[in-house]
């Protein structure tokens, strides 16, 4: 629940920056989960000078009205730095990967690939890393599995072409003390 009221909270907040009228708390606020990207409707990308995106796997900055190729990680107003492999990370050390279409502006404020602002990209792409890193475990703990039963299988495997083998000899062995 605290995970609804908070960011609830902080878009009332936001909504109400900027306007002379002031908001009431009958005015209806709509929250989305914060496993999924929020989308602010009244907010939308424009382009300008210093904005970076990621198009066709690569990084791209807005620099004299053309889509220029980082060639070195970039520093926004906000702090946030955004390397040339499309990694981004806050001033306050949250790390994210920038995804094909997505736009961050030069204040750091991220966009999807429909030109809409997405409020949440922080914590939603957290949740992601946080749902990956547990799927990687489990599919690893079930890799180890496998790999201890193969291991058995040959271990097993091994042994009785090992006692195959003895037998065979021990019969070859005895054939020829007979015909001694």
């Amino acid at each position: 629940m605290k995970n609804l009221i908070v960011p609830g909270f902080m878009l009332a907040m936001l909504a109400s920056c900027g306007e002379s009228g002031v908001k009431t708390a009958a005015e209806p606020v709509t929250v989305a989960p914060v496993d999924e990207p929020t989308v602010v409707a009244e907010e939308t990308y424009t382009i300008s000078e210093g904005d970076v995106t990621l198009k066709d796997g690569k990084v791209m900055v807005y620099k004299g009205g053309v889509w220029t190729v980082a060639e070195k990680d970039i520093v926004l107003d906000d702090g946030t730095v955004i390397s040339v492999t499309g990694d981004v990370k806050s001033a306050d050390g949250k790390m994210i990967t920038l995804k094909e279409g997505e736009t961050i502006n030069k204040v750091g404020r991220f966009f999807d690939k429909t030109g809409k602002a997405i409020s949440n990209a922080w914590d939603a792409t957290k949740e992601g890393v946080g749902n990956a890193a547990e799927a990687v475990k489990d599919k690893a703990a079930q890799a180890g599995e496998a790999i201890k039963e193969g291991a058995k299988d040959v271990k097993d495997a091994v042994k009785e072409g090992a006692d195959k083998t003895r037998e065979k000899a021990k019969e070859i062995g005895d054939d020829l003390r007979k015909k001694e």
